[in-house]
């Protein structure tokens, strides 16, 4: 509604260990803000026996109506999350 829309500008993975089909997993995910950036962290880890299959980095720019944009609507939206 606010014409606010996050794109992705970078992901970096790096994989750590396998998942098989079936097998459960937990994501653990934090954010934090650099300047224009909006980073978000993912680790997932398997639940049989706690090891890390992978971890990602996920950079992401905010536009509003078509334009890169300081991102402070989006903050906003998100300032319960965001890691200071």
């Amino acid at each position: 509604e606010k014409g606010i829309e996050p794109v992705v500008a970078r992901i970096e993975i790096n994989y750590k260990n396998s998942l098989r089909g079936g097998e459960l997993f937990v994501c653990k995910l934090y954010m934090q803000r650099e300047g224009i950036r909006f980073v978000f962290y993912q680790d997932i880890f398997r639940v049989s026996d706690g090891a890390l299959c992978a971890e990602a980095k996920v950079t992401t720019v905010c536009t509003k109506d078509g334009k890169i944009n300081k991102g402070d609507d989006f903050a906003t939206l998100l300032e319960e999350f965001i890691s200071k």
